[in-house]
């Protein structure tokens, strides 16, 4: 076998890449795939419980980083899998949104207020990324006080970095030693 036939059977078996995540998958390349998304997910979800998180008012910040971890997984080339915009846009969307959140007044507008500026502070930064949006909506609905908003935040930022650490070595494990190819 030539070294250009070897190089296209190994691509071949690779889980990666996946250039549109509507586009179906092979069996054999979905099962690594699959395997090792749902491996870094009960990870996350042992994290989640050694905190119990589950109990806490930070339980249902986590579940964004579930969709994160999946997203990047899935799909590590594109913009919103580099990991410092990741990180970034985790920092707004959980400073804004807790902030907020841990303000009196009615709801509705403090959802509004604290989406717009966590999308404007995206936006504007290059650090788009929609998972993390959702910490903002759930800070506010949860009506999170200023204690829980800053152990909230506290607890968010390193299982972040854990979420991307579990992304770096799942994107190895499936045979893509490129990720990150760019850091922000």
């Amino acid at each position: 076998m030539s070294e250009h036939q070897s190089k296209h059977s190994r691509v071949r078996l690779r889980a990666h890449p996946v250039g549109d995540l509507s586009e179906r998958l092979p069996l054999r390349r979905a099962l690594p795939l699959v395997a090792v998304e749902t491996l870094g997910l009960a990870v996350l979800a042992t994290a989640y419980w050694l905190l119990d998180a589950r109990t806490m008012t930070t339980g249902p910040l986590l579940v964004p980083l579930a969709v994160t971890f999946v997203l990047i997984v899935a799909a590590p080339k594109g913009r919103a899998a580099r990991p410092l915009r990741v990180l970034l846009a985790y920092v707004f969307a959980a400073g804004v949104g807790l902030a907020i959140a841990s303000l009196p007044g009615p709801q509705l507008p403090a959802l509004i207020a604290s989406v717009f500026a966590t999308l404007l502070l995206m936006h504007l930064s290059g650090v788009f990324h929609a998972p993390a949006v959702a910490v903002t909506v759930v800070a506010v609905i949860t009506d999170y006080t200023f204690h829980d908003a800053l152990i909230s935040f506290a607890q968010l930022m390193p299982l972040t970095v854990l979420t991307l650490a579990l992304a770096w070595l799942s994107n190895r494990a499936l045979g893509d030693s490129t990720y990150p190819e760019r850091w922000w």
